[in-house]
């Protein structure tokens, strides 16, 4: 990995770390935090729309099926972040809801024949990374259950890794049929199709928000006072372009996923330095087994 991919992928860690912290601290949580950072990311965007040069009007129904639901498992993963940062540490939820996909990935796509079976490497660290899971959200080592996952607490946190699962697959479909037909680079075709997702993504929370509740509109006027909400904004989408640039300067995209793991610490870091989290055994244990686990599933 040269040096210049080392800097981009460092910094997109800490912005991916940022935004995730940014939703933990706001005082006050709600659904319209994550409605406005998605459309602040979405406006900064519209101009790749216009400089990308691909005919939307080629692309067939099956591309505008997975974007639509790319944008309903982006605003699960929305709505789940929500609530499990609502009532859980960010070193516990950050974590387990980057690791967590890992598992549940190659289990939907064996189970409808999409892609080949892995190797035995990366399964053995997939075991690790569930064992790391059902680690982490215990109270003491010696107290382990694997029903913690299934618990009240956990359950958001499931739901945001099964949001992540959803249109991790989902946009994998969609960009590859966007690529295809694409004649500019490919980090301004891939700004045009995020662009277009974050418009969806705000306009589901939108929806969920208005049907969920009458303060709605309320909370929206509130969190645009705000610059934690922009601020995020800015940090999701430039995580995301600053790995895409990073692509460009490694030689194997393996090196590039498994340095990106080491935001799994940073997110525990945060956490227990600048919000004052407890740091048990547990934590400590099911995170190193977590990031020991991601990188096996990489080589």
């Amino acid at each position: 990995m040269s040096g210049t991919a080392f800097i981009l992928i460092l910094l997109s860690v800490v912005l991916h770390v940022g935004w995730n912290f940014l939703c933990k601290a706001n005082k006050h949580p709600n659904l319209a935090f994550y409605f406005v950072a998605n459309l602040l990311a979405a406006l900064l965007l519209t101009p790749l729309l216009f400089v990308a040069r691909l005919d939307w009007l080629q692309l067939d129904w099956r591309f505008w099926l997975a974007v639509f639901f790319s944008d309903f498992f982006e605003a699960i993963y929305s709505i789940g972040l929500f609530k499990a940062y609502s009532k859980n540490d960010i070193s516990l939820v950050y974590p387990m809801a980057r690791a967590l996909p890992v598992l549940m990935i190659p289990i939907v796509t064996l189970s409808f024949g999409i892609g080949s079976i892995p190797n035995n490497i990366a399964l053995a660290g997939m075991a690790v990374v569930a064992i790391g899971c059902i680690i982490m959200p215990q109270e003491r080592l010696s107290d382990l259950n694997w029903r913690m996952l299934l618990s009240r607490s956990m359950l958001p946190i499931v739901t945001a890794a099964i949001g992540t699962t959803g249109y991790t697959l989902m946009d994998k479909i969609a960009t590859a049929k966007t690529l295809a037909i694409s004649a500019s680079p490919r980090i301004v075709t891939l700004g045009a199709y995020l662009c277009i997702i974050q418009f969806g993504i705000a306009l589901f929370i939108l929806v969920y928000m208005l049907a969920a509740s009458d303060e709605g509109w309320r909370d929206i006027r509130s969190t645009m006072r705000s610059p934690g909400a922009y601020l995020c904004g800015v940090f999701s989408f430039s995580a995301y372009f600053l790995v895409l640039g990073a692509m460009g300067f490694v030689s194997n995209v393996s090196y590039l996923q498994a340095f990106r793991q080491m935001s799994l610490p940073l997110g525990v870091f945060a956490g227990v330095w600048f919000l004052n989290e407890r740091l048990t055994l547990p934590k400590i244990f099911g995170t190193i087994m977590v990031v020991a686990g991601l990188l096996l599933t990489v080589i």
